[in-house]
This record gives C-alpha cells, structure tokens and sequence, in this order.
C-alpha cells in the first residue's frame, strides 16, 4: 500500500490540451480545440476574481473622491478660505461701483443700510452717511460739525461707527459713533502733522433717518469698541490714568470700569482699544494692557501681548525672543524661547496646543507646545528666516519657507509632504531672498502663493493639499498686480481698486 501511494504522488499526467508526442499531423486540430476549451476553463474559473478586484479598486475611488468632497466642503466653512475652486485659468472681474472695498471693514449694516463716518474731505465738514447696502445710493447724510468749526481746525479723523446691537442683525436701529476733534496741518508733501485732541463725544444716530439720538461728551483723548454685546471706552482721565469702561451696547447700562495708572502718555495719540474674545486689548504708549472683558480685571501686561489658539495669553516682556503662556486670566508663568506664529486660517483643530516659531542659526524652527504646561510637544526645522503665515486645516499646518511649500502634522509634527518651490539649472533648490511675507491662501483643495519668476514677475502657484504635488503655475493677470488675498470666501487682488479672482 505504502508502495502503492507513493507511485501515485509521482504519476505523471497530461496537461489539458497538451499534444501527444506521438499524435500524427491529423490530430491537431483536435489539440487547438483542446487548447481553447482550457481556456475557456480558466476564464470562467478567474473572470469573477477580476470583476471583484475592478470593483474593489472603484469603490475605493468612490469613497475617496466621496471623503474628498466631505473635506473640502468642511475646509471651505472655515474663515479665510476660498468657497470656490481657484483654476489656472485666473478669471478677473472689477468689483460693481456698489460694492465696498473688502480690505475695509468700516460701516455698519443696519436695516438694509451701510453706515459709515464720510471719507474726509478737508476743510468740508465731516459727516456720517448712509447707503442703501445693495445700491450704493445715498439715503441720509448728517453732519456732525458746522463750516465753521471745519475750517478753524480741519481734521484728517472721520467718525468710526459701531452697531448699537448685534452686527449680523439687519434690524439694528441705532448707530454709535465716536468723533475726535483733532487740528491736522497739511505739511506740503502730501501727508500732515497731528496737533493732541481738544473734543470727544459719542454720537448715537438713528440708523434709518440719521436722526441725532443722542450726545455724550467725553474726555478729549478717547477711544472706543463695540462687539454685539457691549461698548468699550477708553479715556485719558488724569495725568499717567486712562479709564476703560464697558456698557451694554444697546441699553448704555455700565457693566464695569478699570483703571491703568502710572502710564508715561503721549498727548497726541490716544489709547487705542481692541476686542479679542474674552479680552480688552489697550495700547498705551508702545505697551498693551489686558483686561477681563466679563468683569473689567486687568490681567496683564507687556512690550507685545498676544491671544492664543486656545484663548490664553501669551505675553511678551523683557527678552524679545520669549513669551509667557499666562493663561485666560493672566497668572501662567511658563516661559518658552519662541515668538507667536500668525495663522491666516486656524479651523480648530490640534486643540490644546500653541504654534510658536525661534530662529536657530539662521533658519526658523517651528515649536509647537501645551497651552496649559508650555511643554514642547515637536518641532520642526525650516528652511530660512522667512516671515509668513501658515495655514491650519485638519490637523495640518500648511506653509512655505524660502525653499518649499510644506505641510506637517499639528499634533505630533512629523512631516506629511514638502515640495520644493522651484529648482535651478542644476536642479537644487532655489532659495527666495526677496524677503517678501509669505502668505498662501487655498481653496481647501490646494495650497495657492503668490511667487516670482526669474525676471521678477508675479505668478500663482498651486500645490496640492493632499500631496504636495505642483499642480499648475501661471502669471497673474495685470489687474491682480502682485498680490492675493481671501475676504468673505472670494480670492481678490488688486491695489488701486480690488479684483476678484475665479468665482
């Protein structure tokens, strides 16, 4: 038996279709048949694991393309990106004599009107003026002072304005505006000198008619801010104090008042304020001041303070090279060797953790570190000393360096793709010395900078967000002039009067 088996392991057999040695030239066509009846055999058998393999690789495609269109619709939510495809194509169209200018933020919307201080004419009296949003048309037009007081003390100060009510509510019915008497000489070269202020008051106008509401005097260097919620005025009280109080901007009900004693004030310039989240921002003097915006406690002080990703501050003092993470309220004592880096567009994403920069031997060093510990979570090098503005989406931090477009991971660092930005004739990398602030944007399908070519003019290049892969570059349209940048969703360009680019 054992035999038996083991004959039966070695046996030799035909293989389908195979002629016989011995077979005469009348038996070939019998072996071709056999050949294709094989096959036949072997097709029925593989053609179900071929149809399974396309089809698998398709609803891969499927899924990603599907996954593809998911992220760039989420990335395109985002403030500070482009809602539309940008394409080589670059089509330009000048803005309608109605539109405003995108780069200018003032005017207030309210009832279908945009509400605004008149752009100075000097000498003329100033006024505020109101257009019908859509159309441009002028509906109502108030002066806030007489011929005579503009020509005594001509000023180059129009009045700002601020909603009396939440600025995305098209039913705001009233206007406040800040007005600063301030004498200008015109000094002969096309600019002017500033004399200090003599006159401050608050103006409150009916948003529908221009109608004056009311009129409240304040001290002559002062300064103001309004969110939805409330109005903030800063004033010059007393040699070395500026006082800062908040009020309910639409019921004038005091919320708080702080003082900054001890300040070395310049008599010209006035205390400017801005709002930033949970923060009171005022610049006295080269210095910023901090203050709780729920409760009006001073938080902190220093040369630079800035607000973090995460609503904490990050203060600048003594070493120009370091901050302090000092938290929301200002007692962090974590001090880290590394500046700030500016996002252009920050989804979110990577919470927990401040994006800073140093630079190290002449190139510049990301650093990004816990908010809550200045724990140094990764770093990573960069070529150059560039200055520019990276961009956060998903998890990614998207940039350029004097060498590359990149992209790397905002949680652990490593790096997701880095692409050269252009090689010379002996194919290294060309290294920008122009010294220009890098500042892409996107359209949260590709990383778009405006780069140069060898003779210095200004083109668009676009790297995929995916991979990094160079998808196209072309030259900007003469009317772009030299420089692109995202308001509102749209891609604009343009000095003198704006663009807008695709869309």
């Amino acid at each position: 038996m054992a035999g038996q088996e083991a004959m039966r392991e070695v046996e030799l057999r035909e293989e389908p279709g195979a002629p016989d040695a011995a077979a005469g030239p009348g038996d070939a066509d019998d072996a071709e048949d056999a050949r294709r009846r094989a096959r036949r055999r072997w097709l029925r058998r593989c053609w179900p694991v071929a149809v399974v393999a396309v089809a698998a690789v398709v609803a891969v495609q499927v899924v990603q393309d599907a996954r593809e269109r998911d992220r760039v619709a989420a990335a395109r939510q985002v403030d500070g990106v482009v809602r539309y495809d940008v394409g080589p194509g670059l089509p330009v169209t000048p803005l309608g004599a109605d539109e405003i200018d995108p780069r200018l933020a003032a005017g207030v919307v309210a009832g279908g009107l945009r509400v605004a201080g008149e752009d100075i004419d000097f000498g003329r009296p100033r006024a505020v003026r109101a257009v019908d949003a859509a159309t441009g048309a002028q509906v109502w037009r108030t002066q806030v002072e007489t011929q005579a007081e503009a020509t005594e003390q001509p000023t180059m100060r129009p009045p700002e304005c601020w909603p009396a009510g939440p600025a995305d509510d098209p039913g705001v019915a009233r206007v406040h505006c800040l007005v600063v008497d301030r004498l200008a000489t015109l000094t002969g070269d096309g600019g002017w000198r500033e004399d200090p202020p003599t006159r401050s008051r608050l103006l409150t106008f009916d948003a529908a008619s221009g109608a004056l509401v009311t009129e409240r005097e304040l001290a002559p260097q002062a300064s103001a801010v309004a969110d939805d919620a409330m109005l903030v005025l800063g004033e010059v009280v007393a040699d070395g104090t500026v006082r800062v109080g908040a009020e309910g901007v639409t019921t004038g009900e005091p919320l708080w008042s702080a003082e900054i004693e001890g300040v070395d004030l310049d008599p010209v310039y006035d205390p400017h304020l801005q709002l930033m989240g949970d923060h009171v921002v005022v610049w006295v003097n080269g210095r910023q001041h901090v203050i709780g915006a729920a409760d009006g406690a001073v938080q902190a002080e220093g040369s630079q303070v800035w607000i973090g990703r995460t609503g904490g501050l990050l203060v600048q003092d003594g070493d120009p090279g370091t901050v302090r993470l000092a938290g929301r309220d200002g007692s962090g004592t974590a001090v880290v060797p590394a500046l700030p880096v500016q996002l252009a567009v920050d989804d979110g994403s990577a919470p927990g953790i401040e994006i800073l920069s140093a630079v190290v031997d002449g190139d510049r060093t990301l650093r990004a570190v816990e908010a809550a510990t200045g724990r140094t979570v990764w770093e990573a090098a960069l070529d150059g000393s560039v200055d520019g503005t990276p961009l956060l989406l998903g998890g990614v931090l998207y940039g350029v360096d004097a060498t590359a477009a990149w992209a790397v991971d905002a949680r652990d660092g490593h790096r997701v793709w880095r692409t050269v930005r252009a090689a010379g004739p002996d194919g290294e990398p060309v290294r920008d010395t122009s010294g220009d602030w890098l500042a892409p944007v996107t359209d949260g399908r590709a990383l778009l900078l405006v780069d140069r070519d060898d003779d210095g003019a200004a083109r668009l290049v676009a790297w995929s967000l995916r991979s990094g892969a160079e998808q196209w570059r072309v030259p900007l349209p003469p009317e772009a002039g030299e420089w692109v940048y995202a308001r509102d969703g749209a891609l604009y360009a343009g000095a003198e009067r704006p663009v807008r680019i695709g869309g």
